[in-house]
């Protein structure tokens, strides 16, 4: 099973859509490369992924990972689902992050095999940020 981009509430260091809602909801301006492509995963679907491969035979590689989409499309979707003001997400270009370790332009997965085989909608964005909303005690 492979992973990408992953999100979501429980302990352990910042992930990107973790660090956006905590400074979005502060008032707080984000920036987030607009070319730079991920599949956002919410560590809960992983859960939920991982219980229903357990002892099946899958057949090679299978993609556990969300849509394919950029960092700031993905900020604009937190904005959207918790109610934050989409102009406090700047989008740059992933050349000007001082990341300390290079990033890929491209670390997307392709997941069709995983929604195939497990039923369930990886893709749904807006559906994975309103569990992670609940589970954030967010209303």
């Amino acid at each position: 099973m492979r992973i990408s981009s992953v999100y979501g509430a429980g302990p352990g260091r910042p992930n990107f859509g973790r660090v956006v809602i905590e400074k979005l909801g502060r008032g707080e301006r984000v920036s987030a490369a607009n070319d730079q492509w991920i599949s956002p995963t919410l560590n809960t679907l992983i859960g939920i992924a991982v219980e229903k491969l357990l002892g099946r035979d899958v057949g090679g590689i299978i993609h556990v990972a969300g849509p394919r989409m950029t960092r700031y499309e993905f900020a604009l979707a937190i904005c959207d689902v918790f109610g934050f003001e989409r102009e406090l997400v700047e989008p740059i270009s992933i050349k000007s992050l001082l990341f300390r370790a290079p990033r890929p332009i491209d670390s997307s997965l392709r997941n069709e095999k995983a929604i195939k085989i497990l039923g369930i909608d990886l893709n749904n964005i807006r559906g994975a940020l309103e569990t992670l909303k609940k589970e954030l005690g967010y209303r």
